[in-house]
């Protein structure tokens, strides 16, 4: 999946679903980050939640009063 800019969004409203702290080395070769918060629009952040927590993937899994940028 391609890296996508906050700024991609134009402006439509958007749901930081998922903080991942840890990542393999070749995600970040020339980066400084140390982890990545995913966000999906405002709209589908229900759909993708559940998904993601349908795969067990709960870890980085943020609450939704934590959802907002």
């Amino acid at each position: 999946m391609p890296r996508v800019a906050i700024e991609d969004f134009n402006n439509e409203e958007v749901a930081r679903i998922y903080l991942a702290a840890r990542f393999a080395g070749a995600v970040f070769w020339v980066s400084a980050y140390k982890g990545a918060a995913f966000y999906v629009w405002a709209s589908d952040a229900d759909l993708c939640t559940q998904a993601l927590r349908g795969a067990g993937l709960t870890a980085g899994l943020l609450e939704k009063t934590f959802q907002s940028r």
